[in-house]
């Protein structure tokens, strides 16, 4: 309908922001979140029901990552100014979003199984959008919890859930003053996907959690008939003699801890760095076949001559300062009377015990002190024979210089053995690939997103809202995935802080740039909409939109 000869008084016009929300939006569209989401979690009929369990799911992941620090009963006043229709397909009365609402997801969530459902989801979409790679990579963070909770436990759901309940523990947040949950997650491929997550008690150990967690991602594999055969890939708390025996059928990468002995033994060595393998400029290796009953793994030694110089600095520091630390006391010690030759020869000993890297010689000596006596009405002084310590500090050059030779070095152990499946080049980048995992948790406690403290009604909707953050840093993943590889295939560039034109940039960055971007609505004055347009585009937002491609583009009105 076209309107002409229109009364310009009569004619209101008002604007909503957009900004980025809308690339978030359509990947969400993209991957059919929403008809997933609402498959598994079907919603009950009930009167007065508007928007679906999918549709509140998108809403929170909308929210979330909108870098708002927002609680769950403000999820409505963040889309006061947004507007809903490009955002959901549909207008959505933003009341409809309300913390009743949103909590009973969070419930069905929860009763569903949060582990359960995030797996279902990410391996269908890993799936779809091609995002699974070869390896499984797995850590845990911890998650602090504020305020009081009177039921602090859940009961165990289902046959992948765990027994969960706020406890103190060791804080990676380095928040020991405050409760917290462990938060476990998995990724995959070179996006660096989210494919398995759980939240543990916050007391829990990696010791034992990274095998459960092992073996509950292959039953779910087994369950959904995933043809993926991953290399598992986990830190040093993975590295357990007897229970590595038992992966027979199963591919693993790990470091070993220094508190093996035969690995301290190997890294102590004096090596001759010539007669190892050199995979570049910085690092060398060797590699050593272990056996264990009737499994063979090996290990990668690897000396980095980067870590060596850097760690070669600091250790002289510390020797340096525990060497002062050590005159102090032995000055002090040389200050004191014993009684006896014996005692301060123990008192000696019991020092040098104390000290790592260093040995005190120590010889006694006799002394005659003038010292007083109390006596009723008087004083007097008399002479006592007391024993003393002189002590020399000496080097302790065999310990010295086993802990540096450790220095740069560290042992990376496989039970792959078939190079062709996985050769020694490429045993460290992949377990280097790691740091994916630990990239994601920087995500969700950047200041930005608030994930690092969390209080919410009972611990079960804790665990759901941890599901959803999860999904936040899947779309999050997916999004910047996506712009890389559209910028890399077809060889452009956008600038970065600096100006400077990069093809790697940060969806974080992409979402700074594309605020300003608003949805204007012009109305006549009885609430007729005349028209409505994206505005504020710049050419760099449209090139940006444009390369991302899918429903964005029609959500920013470019197709």
């Amino acid at each position: 309908m076209t309107y002409t000869n229109v009364d310009l008084s009569k004619i209101e016009i008002t604007g909503q922001n957009l900004d980025y929300l809308g690339i978030i939006a359509g990947t969400i569209k993209d991957i059919g979140l929403c008809d997933k989401v609402e498959k598994l979690l079907p919603l009950k009929e009930y009167k007065g029901v508007k928007v679906t369990h999918g549709e509140r799911v998108s809403a929170m992941i909308l929210n979330g990552l909108g870098f708002m620090n927002d609680r769950l009963y403000m999820v409505s006043d963040f889309f006061n100014e947004k507007p809903m229709k490009k955002l959901f397909g549909k207008n959505i009365d933003k009341e409809s979003l309300n913390d009743d609402a949103l909590g009973r997801c969070l419930d069905a969530i929860h009763e569903y199984g949060e582990t359960k459902l995030f797996a279902n989801l990410a391996f269908s979409i890993g799936s779809e959008q091609k995002l699974i790679g070869r390896t499984i990579k797995n850590d845990t963070t911890s998650i602090s919890v504020a305020g009081e909770y009177k039921d602090l436990s859940v009961a165990k759901k289902g046959e992948y859930g765990n027994e969960f309940s706020f406890e103190y523990g060791y804080s990676k947040d380095k928040r020991f003053d405050l409760k917290q949950m462990v938060l476990g997650l998995a990724t995959t491929g070179t996006s660096n996907f989210p494919i398995w997550f759980e939240s543990l008690s916050g007391n829990s150990s990696d010791k034992k959690s990274f095998h459960e967690t092992k073996k509950k991602i292959e039953k779910f594999q087994k369950e959904i008939k995933c043809p993926h055969n991953f290399i598992m890939v986990m830190d040093s708390e993975f590295y357990n003699h007897d229970k590595l025996l038992s992966y027979e059928n199963s591919k693993w990468i790990t470091r070993v801890p220094e508190t093996v002995k035969e690995a301290r033994k190997a890294l102590e060595e004096h090596e001759d760095l010539s007669t190892w393998n050199q995979l570049d400029k910085n690092y060398h290796y060797k590699i050593a076949t272990k056996k264990h009953g009737n499994i063979t793994h090996k290990w990668k030694i690897i000396f980095s001559k980067d870590a060596h110089k850097k760690e070669l600095l600091t250790f002289e520091k510390r020797l340096e300062k525990n060497k002062k630390e050590t005159q102090k006391k032995v000055k002090q010690l040389m200050k004191e009377d014993f009684r006896c030759t014996k005692d301060s020869l123990k008192s000696g000993t019991q020092l040098c015990k104390r000290l790592k890297f260093f040995n005190l010689k120590c010889t006694t000596k006799t002394k005659l002190v003038r010292k007083q006596t109390e006596e009723v009405g008087q004083k007097k002084f008399k002479n006592i024979k007391v024993h003393k310590l002189d002590i020399s500090i000496e080097d302790d050059k065999p310990t010295q210089e086993k802990a540096r030779n450790k220095l740069g070095k560290f042992i990376i152990a496989t039970n792959i053995m078939d190079t062709s499946v996985l050769s020694e080049a490429e045993i460290l980048p992949t377990y280097k690939s790691l740091s994916g995992t630990e990239k994601g948790f920087k995500f969700l406690k950047d200041d930005a997103f608030h994930a690092s403290s969390v209080f919410l009604k009972t611990p079960g909707r804790v665990q759901a809202l941890m599901m959803i953050m999860m999904l936040c840093l899947m779309i999050y993943n997916i999004a910047e995935h996506r712009i890389r590889e559209s910028l890399k295939n077809n060889n452009e560039t956008l600038p970065n802080q600096s100006k400077k034109q990069i093809k790697n940039p940060s969806f974080k960055w992409i979402a700074q740039m594309m605020r300003g971007i608003m949805v204007i609505y012009c109305h006549l004055d009885n609430g007729t909409l005349i028209k409505s347009n994206v505005s504020n585009l710049t050419d760099v937002h449209k090139k940006i939109i444009r390369l991302y491609g899918g429903e964005a583009v029609k959500i920013y009105e470019l197709d």
